[in-house]
């Protein structure tokens, strides 16, 4: 039965067949049912829709609490897709690599230095934004391992904008101050392993998270 304009009517596949006024088999409670409606107007009552099922959400899986020497002698393609919990100490900075990067505005990929300024090899893109690439060895009771993590992620570690740490940059120093101050503080992560820990025997971490700070150690 469906609703169409406020009436009522039935429907059917080819596979239904209808009968009108049949010939009522010789069954006393199907013949009593007919005989009784038979003629009248039948007003079909519609009942209240059945109240909506909410389904609540499934919580996130909660991650693994591992140490750094158990992370490192973990199989890469064992690795928990959704990381694991780990308390560092960030002990030194990686030497030689920068700290920041220019970074397109359209697809967020590293940009290439020409002469009239930077442009994406990716999408051709001339737009960029600085953007903080902090690459250091943390360590915990059992093991020492790389880590690295950007943008905003990077800017809770040290504290301030990059632009605004940019413009205290001398040529004296490859770490400026607030880069530098990082080593020291510890902090409980969670950790992904790196796509470059699949094709090396260095194991190397990629930060998704910060869950805590517990200041300098």
């Amino acid at each position: 039965m469906k609703t169409f304009q406020g009436q009522d009517y039935l429907s059917g596949s080819s596979a239904c067949k209808w009968y009108f006024n049949p010939d009522i088999p010789d069954v006393p409670e199907a013949e009593e049912f007919y005989n009784r409606y038979a003629g009248k107007r039948i007003e079909i009552r519609h009942g209240a829709p059945a109240p909506a099922q909410v389904i609540q959400p499934l919580p996130p899986p909660q991650q693994e609490t591992r140490y750094l020497q158990e992370l490192l002698s973990m199989d890469p393609y064992e690795f928990p897709q959704n990381g694991c919990r780990c308390t560092v100490t960030i002990a030194r900075l990686v030497p030689n690599v920068s700290w920041w990067f220019p970074s397109c505005v359209r697809c967020g990929r590293t940009c290439t230095a020409e002469t009239d300024g930077y442009v994406c090899r990716s999408c051709g893109s001339k737009n960029y934004r600085h953007k903080y690439k902090l690459l250091f060895v943390a360590s915990d009771a059992t093991a020492e391992a790389e880590m690295i993590c950007f943008g905003q992620l990077a800017q809770h570690i040290i504290g301030k904008p990059v632009d605004q740490v940019l413009r205290t940059v001398r040529r004296d120093e490859q770490f400026p101050p607030d880069i530098a101050g990082v080593v020291s503080q510890k902090y409980t992560f969670v950790l992904t392993i790196t796509n470059q820990s699949f094709y090396t025997r260095n194991r190397s971490f990629m930060i998704n998270s910060i869950i805590a700070s517990y200041g300098r150690q």
